[in-house]
Formats: C-alpha cells, structure tokens, sequence
C-alpha cells in the first residue's frame, strides 16, 4: 500500500529505518507541498479576475461567493433535486442497455437514506461540500465510480449487480480519491495503517523516530 503512494514521487519503500521518515515525507509531500502550489494558484487567479479588489472593497461578499460548509444546510432532498439524471435515449447500445441503466439508478434511493454516506459522496462528487446548481449522472463501463469533479459528473459502473455491490464499490472509490484541494486525510490513515502493519520484530527494533 505505501508503494502505491511512495514510489510515483520517487520515495524508497518502506523499512524498519524509514518507516517515520518517510511517513513525514509522504504527508509533507501530499500536504504543504502541493497545497502551497494550490493556494499560490488561487491567489493569482483571484488577482488576475478582478475578485481580490471586490472583496477589497466589500468584503460582504466573501460568505456569499465562498460560504462555509458549516454554514449550508443541505438535505438529500436539496441534493436530489439538483441531480440531472441520464435519460432513455441517451443510452449507448454499445455499452450498456436500458436494463443495465435502470438497475444501477434503481441503487439510489438506498443512499439517501444514509445522511452520512450522501455527504461524502457529495463531497466525491463535487470536489467540496458546497451544494452546485447541478449535479449530473452517468452510467458507463467501469469498475468502481468515479467523478469529473469540474464537470460535477458521476458516473456509475453498469456491472453494479444489487445495493451490496453498489455500496461497496462506492465507499472504495470515495475512500481512496482525493476531494476538493488535495485532502489527504486517506492518505495519512494509509501511511499510519502501513507502518502499523509492519512485523513486530522490525517495530520493536527501531526504539526512536528518526528526525527530518
């Protein structure tokens, strides 16, 4: 598991005397590193847009363009209204058929039921946990959901058989993807796992983290 983070970054695997340095590695890489170059960004393009002058001149109007997710109250009645949902002639024959289609829109009506799970697949959904005018479904040939967070697209595997596997492909694509700016929260759980799950005689020979 941690090869599958360390390695695109050209970080070494994971032994007895590397385990905490890079743990630090990791969560300094996926977290100050490559937000810095996020918020830098944001910087520029609010700059470059006029939109740093007018919240100069009114700052008012911040709450209202950027609200808190603390502050918005959304329902899964608010979230369904907003969902666009595929229609019969926009199938593709090719790919899937009617049948297939239904099936998998038929596993939606579990998921409002569970206030917990809309949330966070709102959040996958969209990127943040601000509800957008619109939300679009597809369904297409794939093997877990996925998300076009810019697109505020789902879309959904047509192989999903029933709820069960409905349910369980969903919590394994929002568990393991990023939201919003890059939260690594999933990654921070999967360094700590990792490291947790080494042998006990490898834990047991290292007495003290090494420093940065």
């Amino acid at each position: 598991m941690v090869l599958s983070v360390s390695l695109p970054w050209d970080l070494p695997g994971v032994t007895s005397e590397n385990r905490w340095w890079l743990r630090e590695k990791i969560l300094l890489h996926a977290g100050l590193g490559r937000t810095t170059k996020q918020v830098k960004q944001i910087k520029r393009g609010l700059k470059d847009t006029g939109v740093s002058e007018l919240f100069s001149s009114g700052p008012d109007t911040v709450p209202i363009l950027f609200p808190r997710a603390t502050e918005t109250e959304i329902t899964s009645q608010m979230i369904l209204d907003e969902i666009i949902w595929p229609r019969e002639e926009d199938v593709d024959e090719d790919v899937l058929t009617l049948e297939d289609q239904c099936r998998v829109l038929g596993c939606f009506p579990e998921v409002y039921r569970n206030w917990v799970l809309l949330k966070s697949l709102l959040s996958f959904w969209t990127g943040w946990d601000v509800l957008p005018p619109s939300l679009e479904v597809e369904v297409v040939d794939c093997d877990l959901p996925q998300s076009s967070t810019g697109f505020l697209t789902l879309k959904l595997s047509k192989n999903t058989a029933n709820y069960e596997d409905f349910h369980r492909d969903l919590m394994a694509s929002i568990s393991s993807s990023y939201s919003g700016f890059d939260l690594i929260h999933w990654k921070k759980d999967l360094v700590d796992l990792a490291v947790s799950a080494l042998p006990l005689q490898i834990v047991a020979g290292e007495a003290e983290p090494q420093e940065l």
